[in-house]
């Protein structure tokens, strides 16, 4: 993105030097980081922490270049677009043209409510606030390109939030999604399609939490979760809190649905996840996973990897585990009739059919369509230096189709989830 903006800065003002030599520096410092090596004491001591610190630093030095590089670019290009009063300028890094909703932080003195967003025609657009931040549609951002949008003084309306005693149900024109009581998915059902997109059959419910201590053994599930509704003119969205006891994660589920689009969007928080930080980490015995056991007869999984995607068993080369993929911003699971594309922001792996306990199974392909995303294990997160460090955030976003020979549709649905305007 910073090498995106850079480039258009450029083009725009040709006094604009584009830090190559930075840049760089910065992809140098990630391929660096990136190797497969854990120092050459067998996993423990100061060798191991000596590379995991340098590896963190150079990840640190990449997102500091490119924060840094952004904001120059930013406010160069800022100086040349002409605004009367105060704007937002949303810029699109795809190359296809996008009317999204989206979220904007205002900075300090400006508050959400007493602003409203406006088309170049002064328009007033659809939008709710919420202290600092502000959500509207924004339509027809150009590709590989930006376009402004005023800000006047108004009145913006909040979100209205209730609290509510059980698990509620809400639905939009698209879908019908039914909670259950420990703040997972119990039912999704597609209006359109006139189907239930979750198994009722599976072990575990959508988007649920999945956490086990003892090498997959045993497993752990949410306590019974709090709710809050907020609707809105753009949304209405279900916020669950609760903990997960064995792994002692204070969790806060946020499930959204679109009024305007056929998507539903999960924001996962794990905070403090404190069973992670402990004296066994060498030995691997706790693992995380997020569950969407999606009800699709004879589905076949598509994932998509970097440039291309791959079915799970069939495209694997069999001398290596089958347990999981490297998927890269989304998995479609469909047959012949329909089918489910499952997006993701943050990078990770997953495991098709069911959770893998062995992790190194060959030629055992999917026999379901559930879909699991494989979060961490013990192993990998040793070196957090306090258990209060580890909190993480798990963003999906998930639409369904009929089979209408339109392959591209799932690409484009990540594409724009995994690169906001």
């Amino acid at each position: 993105t910073a090498e995106k903006l850079a480039t258009l800065t450029r083009l725009v003002d040709p006094a604009y030097v584009v830090p190559l030599r930075s840049f760089r520096a910065a992809w140098d410092a990630l391929i660096c980081s990136d190797e497969h090596g854990y120092g050459v004491s067998a996993y423990k001591g100061k060798n191991v922490y000596c590379t995991w610190m340098n590896k963190r630093y150079w990840i640190d030095r990449g997102l500091a270049t490119a924060r840094h590089e952004s904001h120059r670019a930013l406010q160069t290009l800022g100086a040349h677009i002409p605004t009367e009063g105060p704007a937002l300028v949303l810029f699109n890094p795809l190359l296809h043209q996008r009317t999204d909703t989206v979220e904007v932080a205002l900075p300090e003195g400006f508050s959400a409510r007493a602003w409203v967003p406006c088309s170049a025609s002064g328009e007033r657009l659809p939008a709710t606030a919420e202290a600092r931040c502000l959500r509207f549609v924004a339509s027809d951002v150009p590709p590989l390109g930006y376009k402004t949008f005023t800000l006047r003084r108004g009145e913006t309306p909040v979100a209205s939030r209730a609290a509510v005693a059980k698990a509620p149900v809400v639905e939009n024109g698209f879908y019908h999604v039914a909670m259950a009581a420990d703040g997972s998915v119990e039912s999704i059902f597609d209006k359109q399609l006139r189907r239930e997109l979750l198994d009722p059959k599976a072990a575990y419910r959508g988007n649920q939490f999945v956490y086990t201590r003892d090498d997959h053994k045993t497993f752990a599930t949410p306590a019974t979760a709090s709710f809050e509704v907020e609707t809105s003119d753009l949304a209405i969205s279900v916020v669950s809190r609760t903990r997960e006891p064995s792994s002692g994660a204070a969790i806060v589920q946020r499930v959204t649905l679109s009024k305007g689009e056929k998507r539903i969007d999960f924001d996962n928080r794990l905070e403090h996840v404190l069973d992670l930080h402990n004296e066994q980490r060498t030995e691997r015995l706790r693992y995380g996973y997020y569950a969407f056991p999606f009800a699709i007869p004879g589905a076949t999984f598509r994932v998509q990897l970097n440039g291309c995607t791959a079915r799970p068993h069939d495209d694997q080369v069999g001398t290596g585990t089958e347990d999981w993929m490297a998927a890269q911003d989304y998995v479609d699971v469909s047959n012949s009739e329909f089918g489910v594309t499952w997006a993701q922001r943050e990078s990770h792996l997953v495991e098709c059919g069911r959770i893998r306990t062995r992790q190194l199974t060959r030629d055992d392909p999917p026999k379901t369509a559930h879909l699991y995303s494989y979060l961490f294990n013990d192993w990998y997160q040793k070196n957090w230096t306090s258990p209060r460090e580890i909190t993480m955030r798990y963003r999906y976003s998930i639409t369904s189709r009929a089979a209408d020979g339109a392959a591209d549709r799932p690409h484009w649905f990540a594409r724009r989830f995994a690169n906001p305007l």
